[in-house]
């Protein structure tokens, strides 16, 4: 493990993904497993596309240096210890530059991307910095765009759009049911006279997530066995 994936992997923001991304890798490194990417999200995808390059390259290595007989005697009063993390290091820093030729290569749309990765300019037009996930697909960007403005339309029509409300409904794009979740969030916000207000809206979507609620059928189920229920109340 190299601290250069590390950190990369430190990007995917959804814990799941985060560990699948972690297994599918740890797998591939240790037992030479394939993962399955047709059943993980672009994000696990993509982080493991990126980094499988590295992975192959140090294995050719250690197969390499299994094959190449003893280990060069010290000169002078370098030990062989000292070499060999000489060697260590060097290889590490070959690695660390072919993951920086794959970041590359993803974000000119290389051909190793399920799907093309968003440019700078996209993500900074749904609120986010460059590097701040990883992974991020320009499918992805289209579906933040088109919830938020369906969003915005039903219940705010009129309503300039800013990159900031953009970013907060992309916190819910990542699955299908959130995003139907969130037009509840929204309706919610409505009744209680607080439509725009994302403390609001993120208030009922957390806690719709804390009750294990994930579908609109059973946000309304909720609703029907509360009757009492006070959102702004309960939010606080």
């Amino acid at each position: 493990m190299y601290e250069s994936i590390y950190k990369a992997l430190q990007k995917i923001r959804n814990k799941k993904d985060r560990a699948d991304a972690y297994d599918a890798i740890c797998a591939y490194a240790l037992y030479n497993q394939e993962p399955d990417l047709g059943t993980v999200s672009d994000a696990v995808a993509i982080a493991f596309e990126l980094t499988r390059p590295v992975l192959d390259s140090a294995r050719k290595k250690a197969e390499s240096g299994k094959q190449g007989g003893s280990k060069p005697k010290a000169k002078g009063k370098q030990t062989a210890r000292e070499k060999e993390n000489e060697e260590e290091k060097e290889v590490e820093k070959e690695n660390e530059i072919e993951i920086e030729k794959e970041s590359l290569s993803l974000s000119a749309g290389g051909d190793i991307a399920r799907a093309r990765a968003a440019t700078d300019y996209e993500l900074l037009c749904i609120g986010l910095q460059p590097g701040e996930y990883l992974g991020i697909t320009l499918e992805l960007v289209e579906e933040t765009r088109r919830v938020t403005e369906a969003l915005y339309e039903k219940y705010l029509p009129g309503r300039p759009l800013a990159p900031y409300d953009y970013k907060k409904v992309f916190r819910y794009c990542g699955s299908s049911e959130r995003a139907v979740l969130l037009d509840y969030a929204f309706e919610k916000a409505a009744v209680a006279g607080k439509l725009g207000d994302w403390r609001y809206i993120d208030g009922i979507m957390d806690r719709l997530f804390v009750r294990g609620v994930e579908t609109e059928a059973q946000a309304r189920e909720w609703d029907e066995s509360r009757p009492d229920l006070n959102w702004e109340e309960d939010i606080q």
